[in-house]
């Protein structure tokens, strides 16, 4: 078994920190064992640490480390490491959502000793049928194609206990990839560790989003030397010809997301070398709820994944996206991987609706150069506002 600790970053996270933690609780672990979840509340003034002593006062693994004030995220992980009982240290933000078995499969990969540090899969819940809500999809998209082939860890990682955090870093990540692989350790990608989160939903806070985080990856640089791949052109230019395959209907946002991206690295750049990059940043604040519904609402996901090139995509997403508001909604899609994530209303309705349209797909949509009907699976997820039962 390999022992973890999980490490809960909060600050103001009243809404998620629950939600939460009950996903933390649900995890199912095979050759995983979970020592302990540590949540670091840093200069709260919202509920956030009472809602998670409440967790903490019925389930003896959960204890609340609070900060009275904010020193930043680095300075909390350099905290964590020092009273982690664990050998392997996850990093989780309160305002993510780990799917079911996202810990089991991120900390699998260190039964190998050169495995230094892994990366899950993100999958934001903004809407694509806006402007903001795509560039967001599309990033994450090319972020994961770009970590399949050069992994590029960040959102939800974990890494050996090994290496000394500096707290003056604005970009944790991609600071302990540097101080893992100088080591003589390796990263791994973990894709099938999935985490769920929100990204930002208006101009400003994308740009600073975007604008910080480039700052972090150029003071690494800068630092220590260490270039995260998503600063190597090579890597990262033949992703947008990718990106551009993914989404051809929207060709124009897409070329519109790549010039934001663009101008927040130019930004980000200036800020680097200028040495204006902060350890402690400013809340995102339209992206701090991943579920914006209210906290004792459920949330259901469906995953939709079939054979790449054994049926028409377009004609399958096309119908999915008819999908009654009510009911539910597509939240992400790539036609080319053959995959789609829909976030439910009424579970039951959007269930049978879903198998319908599966059913009509495997019969009609066949691609004329398949050989086989296609193979369609669906997977519920459930993030419950209840935590589970107390052992």
């Amino acid at each position: 078994m390999i022992r973890c600790t999980v490490g809960v970053f909060a600050y103001n996270e009243a809404h998620n920190v629950r939600r939460t933690l009950h996903a933390l609780l649900s995890q199912q672990l095979d050759q995983v064992e979970l020592a302990e979840i540590i949540v670091i509340a840093s200069g709260c003034t919202d509920g956030t640490v009472e809602l998670a002593e409440e967790i903490a006062n019925t389930y003896p693994i959960v204890t609340v480390d609070v900060e009275p004030t904010r020193s930043g995220k680095a300075a909390a992980i350099k905290r964590l490491t020092k009273i982690a009982r664990g050998e392997i240290i996850v990093l989780v933000g309160a305002d993510t959502l780990p799917a079911p078995t996202a810990l089991e499969n991120l900390v699998s990969p260190f039964a190998s000793p050169e495995v230094g540090m892994t990366g899950a899969r993100v999958i934001p819940l903004n809407n694509p049928g806006r402007f903001l809500g795509f560039s967001v999809q599309m990033l994450w998209h090319v972020h994961h194609q770009l970590a399949v082939r050069r992994p590029k860890l960040g959102e939800l990682v974990a890494f050996r206990n090994v290496v000394e955090i500096p707290e003056d870093t604005s970009t944790d990540e991609p600071a302990i990839e540097a101080l893992i692989t100088a080591k003589g350790y390796r990263l791994a990608y973990a894709p099938t560790a999935v985490v769920y989160n929100r990204g930002p939903e208006t101009f400003r806070d994308f740009l600073n989003q975007r604008r910080r985080v480039f700052a972090g990856q150029v003071g690494i640089a800068l630092r220590y030397g260490y270039l995260t791949s998503s600063l190597r052109l090579q890597h990262a230019i033949p992703l947008i010809f990718d990106a551009a395959r993914t989404y051809p209907t929207f060709m124009l946002w897409t070329v519109g997301a790549m010039a934001v991206e663009l101008f927040a690295r130019l930004l980000g750049f200036v800020d680097a070398v200028l040495g204006h990059e902060k350890a402690i940043w400013l809340p995102i604040a339209s992206s701090k709820r991943v579920v914006k519904a209210p906290e004792a609402t459920d949330l259901s996901l469906i995953y939709v994944r079939w054979a790449p090139g054994s049926l028409d995509s377009a004609r399958l997403l096309r119908d999915l996206q008819q999908l009654p508001d009510p009911v539910g909604s597509v939240v992400w899609w790539d036609g080319h991987q053959g995959e789609a994530l829909l976030k439910l209303g009424a579970e039951q309705a959007a269930v049978e609706w879903i198998e319908t349209q599966i059913q009509t797909a495997s019969r009609d949509y066949a691609s004329p150069e398949a050989v086989e009907s296609p193979f369609i699976s669906c997977r519920l997820v459930k993030f419950q506002s209840a935590p589970p039962l107390a052992s």
